[in-house]
């Protein structure tokens, strides 16, 4: 449950949590997890949104991106979330889509960093 203001009034909202993954879980199994379900709710006209939380340096990037800025055809080992999704999204469409059929694409980003501070007495 997380309170916040809403034009000045209190008000709590309710998130679930739909997974949570350490070091142990590959870039594959991450978006084995989610990555299907999360294409197909694209595929159907709406919009997702993913959030990631955690410490600095914990690699929510990483699983978001991977390594490096480039990425091609091939899926690697490090791809992270968006370029698996990518791909499938693009797949789907070259698999399904008439040739009079348009599609709008558009991802994208946001990154907030919070800070926190220690006050040892």
């Amino acid at each position: 449950m997380t309170n916040f203001l809403q034009n000045g009034v209190e008000t709590s909202k309710e998130f679930e949590l739909d997974g949570a993954y350490n070091t142990k879980h590959t870039q594959d199994a991450v978006f084995q997890d989610m990555g299907p379900n999360i294409a197909e709710t694209l595929m159907r006209g709406f919009n997702c949104t993913l959030v990631l939380d955690g410490f600095p340096q914990t690699g929510k990037t990483y699983t978001m991106i991977g390594e490096g800025t480039e990425f091609g055809i091939e899926v690697k080992e490090s791809d992270g979330l968006l370029p698996r999704l990518v791909r499938l999204v693009f797949d789907h469409i070259l698999d399904t889509a008439e040739d009079t059929t348009e599609f709008t694409i558009g991802v994208s980003t946001y990154a907030m960093v919070r800070k926190y501070f220690l006050l040892t007495i």
